[in-house]
């Protein structure tokens, strides 16, 4: 596939914002299950599965018409604010013992 040498730089540029997004994309549908394996009702992890690309295809359908610009800097707002929602539902199903982050390991 060749791409165009104008649009090189843009798709550079978006790259880490992209690869953000499906790192937690697949850490939200691998730890979905496991956070929920208390509840026996399959359906209710289905709903959770089914929502993630349901509001992505919403998102992309409704945002379709604005400055990329904006696009990605709206997301990458929302993936922060999404991943610190799903640290802090994991460690509060933890029994919240300890930090919600293991800043123990940091060097």
């Amino acid at each position: 596939m060749v791409l165009p040498a104008n649009i090189k730089p843009v798709i550079w540029d978006i790259t880490p914002v992209n690869m953000a997004g499906w790192a937690l994309c697949g850490f939200y549908l691998a730890l979905m299950p496991s956070l929920r394996a208390g509840i026996i009702m399959a359906w209710q992890d289905g709903l959770l599965i089914f929502l993630l690309p349901f509001v992505g295809g919403i998102a992309a359908v409704t945002l379709r018409h604005r400055q990329a610009v904006t696009n990605v800097r709206g997301s990458c707002i929302s993936m922060l604010i999404g991943l610190s929602m799903i640290v802090l539902g994991a460690w509060w199903q933890s029994g919240c013992s300890g930090s919600p982050l293991p800043l123990g390991a940091l060097p």
